[in-house]
């Protein structure tokens, strides 16, 4: 099998030719990268969001405990009022 003829297509979908494996796997490398950080920053994101969700949660549910808030017997639009 030979090695000598590296054409492949590139990341942005042109034909490219690579000297050799090496350059093959710096640029796969580059673009996983580059999409890893993409991931990341979205995965943070997410879970930001998430977490903000949950501390809201746990503070509507420690405000009924501790009796600071009232729903039962009372009106849609007086609960909303008194958030």
């Amino acid at each position: 099998m030979s090695t000598t003829n590296f054409v492949l297509f590139s990341a942005d979908g042109k034909i490219r030719r690579y000297e050799d494996e090496t350059q093959i796997l710096s640029d796969y490398f580059q673009l996983r990268s580059s999409l890893y950080m993409q991931r990341k920053a979205f995965m943070l994101c997410y879970l930001q969001r998430e977490f903000e969700l949950l501390c809201n949660r746990c503070n509507f549910i420690k405000a009924i405990i501790n009796g600071d808030l009232v729903v039962n017997r009372v009106k849609k639009q007086l609960i909303i009022a008194n958030m």
